[in-house]
């Protein structure tokens, strides 16, 4: 994933609608959230609570039962539809299995559509 991209960018990625739920960890609050979809540089949420814009949080993404992914995340809008957050940084150990997941998924998809 690119350290640093234009916001133009991002959204010429290719998103994935996905359903798995996460964790957005506020210091020693965690807040439940839906994942809404994904792709390689970023994450839209839904949670019950509303992000400041530039916020560093941590989540934790249950992707499957077999791939749980810790990443740091920058909040870069909230409202009432939904956090759309950036991932800003991930070990190499989370990063594969994130990879994983979005070439399984993505492997998926294509298999239904052909």
């Amino acid at each position: 994933m690119p350290a640093n991209s234009d916001t133009s960018d991002l959204r010429r990625t290719m998103r994935l609608p996905v359903t798995p739920r996460g964790e957005i960890i506020d210091g020693d609050r965690t807040y439940k959230a839906i994942i809404q979809d994904v792709s390689d540089f970023g994450l839209l949420l839904v949670c019950s609570k509303e992000f400041t814009t530039g916020e560093i949080l941590k989540l934790r993404l249950h992707l499957s039962p077999s791939a749980i992914v810790d990443c740091e995340i920058e909040v870069r809008h909230s409202n009432d539809l939904g956090t759309g957050v950036k991932i800003v940084s991930m070990d190499d150990l989370n990063r594969r299995a994130y990879e994983r997941y979005l070439q399984e998924y993505f492997s998926q998809q294509l298999g239904k559509m052909g």
